[in-house]
């Protein structure tokens, strides 16, 4: 069952929509809110909605084009590929709400600063989510 690539890539689909479930859970469920993860997820879903969903959309994208591909890779390069969505919306958003006359400096350094928070958080989510399905190979066999 763990060796298909259609389960690897229903897992890689599920990766994507876990912290969006964990954040609905944590504005509706009242008790999740004294769980530590639970406002972790509503921190960063707050934060990082809009480059997010962006990751999402181009990732189920890539994944309903690459069906049979070894989604590794996928888990690998997605803390990256999401730093990029992180960087570009932070650039955009320090450049449109910047005091006049803009200065570029400062937007590049909080829109780095919003990469380098996404590449971090991702990593630990999606390298560990990673490491979960490797150890379930493991177990497996």
């Amino acid at each position: 069952m763990f060796k298909s690539a259609t389960t690897m890539t229903l897992y890689f689909r599920l990766f994507l929509f876990f912290p969006v479930v964990l954040a609905i859970v944590g504005f509706t469920v009242p008790l999740a809110r004294d769980i530590g993860i639970f406002q972790f997820a509503m921190t960063v879903m707050i934060g990082g909605f809009i480059p997010y969903f962006i990751f999402v959309v181009l990732a189920l994208y890539w994944s309903f084009k690459h069906k049979h591909t070894n989604h590794t890779k996928a888990f690998i390069l997605a803390p990256f590929a999401f730093g990029a969505c992180c960087f570009i919306y932070g650039l955009i958003q320090a450049y449109t709400n910047l005091s006049e006359p803009p200065n570029l400096f400062v937007a590049f350094g909080i829109a780095s600063t919003l990469t380098v928070i996404g590449v971090v958080v991702s990593a630990a989510y999606s390298w560990s989510a990673l490491g979960i399905w490797w150890l379930g190979l493991k177990l497996r066999n």
